[in-house]
């Protein structure tokens, strides 16, 4: 009984470690980092600041609330969060806006018949996405 509870307590202290490690290896990323070097980035853990933007068929991470929604393909990152904050139910009746880090999976692609977000027209992404809501801009 003894062995069996230590080795469950061993799993979750294990468990705990790979994913503070996993965390603690997201790559800080900043935009012109992401823009030039978004092939090779693919697959990497990252994290960075932005414009967060969850609303009707929107979950964005932007440079700045200032960003052309005519470009924002080009322009922008797609986001799919590990947690319901892009849920249809909560951007319907309350959208958020506002600085945010957000950590997780860079994907890039490069196929224009094969992007993210809506009608696939993004061409990067970050998935599993953590998304934690800041009170001031990037650069404070």
């Amino acid at each position: 009984m003894n062995r069996a509870l230590i080795a469950v307590l061993a799993l979750i202290a294990g468990g705990c470690a790979t994913t503070q490690t996993k965390n603690a290896q997201a790559l800080r990323t900043s935009w012109e980092s992401a823009r030039q070097n978004a092939a090779s980035m693919n697959g990497r853990e990252v994290s960075m600041c932005g414009w967060f933007d969850a609303e009707f068929e929107v979950c964005t991470l932007a440079p700045d609330p200032h960003s052309n929604p005519e470009t924002a393909a080009a322009t922008q990152i797609w986001l799919s969060p590990k947690s319901d904050v892009c849920a249809l139910e909560k951007v319907t009746t309350r959208p958020t806006k506002g600085w945010a880090d957000v950590s997780g999976t860079f994907q890039h692609s490069s196929d224009p018949n094969r992007g993210f977000g809506q009608f696939g027209t993004f061409r990067n992404a970050i998935g599993h996405a953590e998304v934690r809501m800041r009170d001031a801009a990037c650069d404070k």
